[in-house]
């Protein structure tokens, strides 16, 4: 959905991911509530950040499921891969994953 300025973003809770790799291989994933709390997932070392930035799409969706939450969200990512595969429904190299981020 496409919002038309940043005023009627503010009316929804607003939540935002991120998935790094560090140079030794390292992996997380984090997303951040700005009212509530941030979390941060350790994942597999030597998982991609392509992973890692699916994960915290995942992780939120499950918060948001577990926590009953009703309200309007918008959920911030600067992974486009992510987003691309999120769209279309499939992933090469994680389908599994994005059909759990679609169901």
């Amino acid at each position: 959905m496409l919002l038309n300025s940043w005023k009627s973003i503010k009316t929804f809770m607003n939540i935002f991911t991120d998935g790094s790799k560090t140079e030794k291989g390292q992996v997380g994933s984090a997303y951040y509530i700005p009212e509530l709390k941030m979390e941060k997932l350790r994942i597999t070392d030597q998982s991609s950040v392509f992973t890692a930035e699916l994960v915290a799409i995942e992780q939120v969706l499950n918060w948001l499921i577990t926590n009953h939450i009703n309200e309007p969200v918008v959920i911030y990512t600067d992974s486009l891969s992510s987003v691309e595969a999120i769209q279309s429904r499939t992933s090469e190299s994680k389908p599994n994953q994005v059909l759990r981020i679609m169901t």
